[in-house]
């Protein structure tokens, strides 16, 4: 199963403030034993909102809103994420808790949440395109045939 971790803002991450060169290592160290357990799929921090567009959907016939960033501090920012395969829900939160946290920075927290598996999205995107061209050669072959 795929889970994501996701790392709350704060008002240091919205504030762009660069964390201690202790906890950049930290990081390293923690997605390096991640990659090297096989359960890193990926691992990605976000720029802070004042960088980034809201964008609210409309229901039917409404028109979409944009309002470019920064957001208020809320529960919905996040300062980056971490995607990992494990057998369990258990186990990701075990990954979660050994996450470092940049001393000094206040309280962290990270959501664990499970990825929902579809069948189409299983498939690597490459074998996706190759099997539409081969498609579309058939395609053309069967064309070609019947003009012989």
């Amino acid at each position: 199963m795929r889970f994501m971790l996701v790392v709350r803002s704060n008002g240091y991450s919205e504030a762009g403030i660069s964390r201690t060169r202790r906890f950049e290592d930290a990081m390293a160290e923690y997605r390096k034993s991640l990659a090297q357990a096989g359960v890193l799929l990926a691992a990605e921090e976000l720029q802070p909102s004042t960088s980034g567009v809201r964008i609210r959907l409309a229901g039917k016939g409404g028109n979409p809103e944009v309002d470019p960033g920064p957001f208020p501090m809320d529960h919905r920012l996040i300062a980056g994420f971490v995607v990992i395969e494990a057998a369990t829900a258990a186990e990701a939160v075990e990954w979660a808790m050994k996450m470092p946290m940049p001393e000094g920075y206040g309280d962290g927290e990270v959501d664990v949440r499970e990825l929902r598996e579809r069948a189409w999205d299983d498939r690597d995107p490459r074998i996706q395109a190759l099997e539409a061209d081969l498609q579309d050669q058939i395609h053309m072959l069967n064309q070609m045939q019947k003009h012989v």
